[in-house]
């Protein structure tokens, strides 16, 4: 792992923000760059976690205050790898002295036999840029849920979020905003916003997407609040939950939008 200074001043994909172990500490967790950045006060750090180390960091995020089992932890972090318990538990250690939590463990908690959860007050919000960023390549699977995050009310809570000093510390500034870049829509139970590039890739996003939201109208028995962003030749889509704040993702290939399987498309509304 190598460490650098200061912040990076660009958002590419979700961004978690995280509360550390060290007093008015915070983290922002960047997983398309592998990069966690540690705050505190005017203090940036920015810590390369490299491929593992940020997919493991990744998938407790999916799920907090959920255990997951060591073994579903090995193959999201090494996948195609054989790699034993040892490797889980060096990064795991690395992962809690970065976040100020070797000490009490309270992060990243250890559950005997079981595996491992991160605990859920430690994800404060998690954050999405106004507009999708250029398309990069990116290795990534053709359907993958679930994560979880954050606060906010109803429809306007997208526009609130481009207000926030931590969006601005992510790298995006809210007089970015173009409401030509972005669209609502409102479709059963749900309050919908599309957000692209450009105007044309808007329209694009809402054709390409409209079966998959469609499929979310229908399995939706309480009101969401959906964020639909294009990143490349993938589509992201955040359900979020006004009233119980859990807000869960997922990361859809363009030549999957016709047909999620119902159950991902559940996990999204949990």
């Amino acid at each position: 792992m190598t460490l650098s200074l200061p912040i990076e001043n660009d958002l590419d994909g979700l961004c978690f923000r995280l509360q550390t172990g060290s007093a008015g500490g915070e983290a922002l967790f960047q997983p398309a760059r592998y990069q966690l950045t540690l705050i505190n006060g005017d203090q940036h750090r920015r810590v390369e976690l490299g491929y593992s180390g940020s997919r493991l960091l990744e998938r407790l995020l999916q799920a907090p205050g959920e255990v997951i089992a060591r073994e579903d932890l090995l193959q999201y972090a090494w996948a195609e790898r054989v790699v034993g318990q040892g490797s889980l538990n060096q990064q795991i250690y690395t992962l809690r002295q970065l976040l100020g939590d070797e000490q009490k463990r309270d992060i990243i908690q250890t559950l005997p036999r079981r595996g491992y959860l991160l605990n859920s007050s430690a994800l404060l919000e998690t954050l999405q840029p106004a507009t999708a960023p250029p398309a990069a390549p990116q290795v990534s699977p053709a359907l993958a849920a679930v994560a979880p995050k954050r606060t906010g009310t109803g429809l306007r809570w997208p526009v609130a979020l481009l207000a926030t000093g931590t969006l601005l510390l992510c790298g995006k500034l809210a007089g970015d905003k173009k409401t030509d870049l972005q669209s609502y829509a409102t479709l059963g139970q749900l309050s919908i916003l599309y957000v692209a590039q450009s105007p044309r890739q808007l329209a694009q996003l809402q054709h390409l997407a409209q079966p998959a939201v469609s499929g979310l109208a229908e399995l939706s028995e309480q009101p969401h609040v959906v964020t639909v962003t294009g990143t490349g030749e993938f589509v992201q889509v955040l359900c979020r939950n006004p009233d119980s704040r859990q807000t869960h993702w997922l990361e859809i290939h363009q030549s999957r939008l016709s047909a999620v399987p119902e159950q991902h498309l559940r996990s999204c509304l949990i």
